[in-house]
């Protein structure tokens, strides 16, 4: 991660993994992260959120992938 700008309002930057680079932007005030697909969501903690703030998360057992 690499930020090209921060400030109390917004961080924007590039994400890089072995698939390349992204760029991002961070809304801190509606804890919007905005990559080129899509729009996530996160509470306080960085976990993501649906729109009712409820935590996204599903558990899989390795048998089940």
């Amino acid at each position: 991660m690499r930020f090209t700008r921060r400030d109390p309002d917004i961080a924007t930057g590039i994400l890089t993994d072995a698939n390349g680079t992204v760029p991002f932007a961070f809304d801190r005030q509606a804890r919007r992260l905005s990559l080129p697909a899509r729009d996530i969501y996160l509470d306080e903690y960085g976990w993501e959120v649906d729109e009712k703030g409820q935590i996204v998360f599903q558990s899989r057992r390795s048998d089940q992938e």
